[in-house]
């Protein structure tokens, strides 16, 4: 049975507690299992505060805690990500890294690291799409289930959408979201970024509640292009808005059965 991955994502008090210590989100990232990547956005998500970058040039020592804690190493289950383990999971058995990581209770990071250290070669595109052989063609549950036929169908505006991303209009409206509202996230306050701009009424809302159906009939819809609803958002906040992903769809869905 796979373990839900969720289940091993480090606590904040164990993050704070191992960053109080001294350690750095890299030397973290061994203990714990999880990429640095991936830590810097679940430090963000969490609220903890970073410290400034340089601090270890600065001669700051780290404490005996934090030299012990050090030492313990990487997350105990990759212990189990032996040579011989790997050899007979991801070479004989042809698993994928993240089935292996999700059997052991780690990050497919990791996995990835450690077939690097063992001198296995990871796969190519090509020999990957070869072992999934049996899941392309017919035998494929998505097979020659395309347009209105796709589970995601959203009434034909995806190919609109992205001509009017790509337009000058779009374009404009998103440098002057940005002039007026800065980069600054307009929850958390966070100017570090990455930012992403987010439509407070979604962008394909707008597309369906008024009836746009190509390029001439968007530039000429000024709702579509009102700095006032846009917004500047980092990352993590912009995933927990209700219009994040599936939010939108539901929103669609609501507004077609009431056409």
């Amino acid at each position: 049975m796979a373990i839900n991955r969720k289940e091993l994502w480090p606590t904040k008090e164990k993050l704070e507690d191992l960053y109080s210590s001294g350690l750095t989100i890299g030397e973290i990232s061994k203990i714990v299992g999880f990429s640095h990547t991936w830590l810097v956005g679940r430090f963000k998500e969490l609220g903890i505060q970073t410290r400034d970058k340089g601090w270890k040039q600065k001669g700051i020592p780290l404490t005996e805690e934090a030299k012990r804690k050090s030492s313990l190493g990487h997350n105990p289950n990759v212990e189990k990500l032996t040579k011989e383990f790997l050899e007979e999971r991801y070479v004989n058995n042809n698993k994928t890294a993240q089935e292996i990581a999700d059997e052991v209770g780690c990050a497919a990071s990791c996995v990835f690291s450690y077939l690097k250290k063992y001198n296995i070669s990871s796969r190519t595109i090509g020999e990957s799409l070869s072992i999934r052989g049996s899941m392309l063609g017919e035998k494929n549950t998505m097979f020659g289930r395309r347009g209105k036929a796709a589970p995601a169908w959203q009434g034909g505006i995806s190919t609109l959408q992205k001509t009017i991303r790509r337009s000058y209009k779009f374009v404009k409206w998103h440098r002057d979201v940005y002039k007026k509202n800065g980069k600054v996230c307009c929850m958390c306050g966070d100017s570090g970024g990455p930012f992403q701009i987010d439509h407070i009424k979604p962008f394909s809302v707008l597309i369906v509640e008024n009836n746009l159906k190509d390029i001439e009939d968007a530039n000429s819809c000024e709702l579509l292009f009102d700095i006032n609803n846009g917004r500047v958002m980092c990352i993590p906040c912009h995933k927990k808005t209700d219009t994040y992903g599936m939010g939108t769809k539901k929103m669609l869905k609501e507004i077609r059965s009431t056409i």
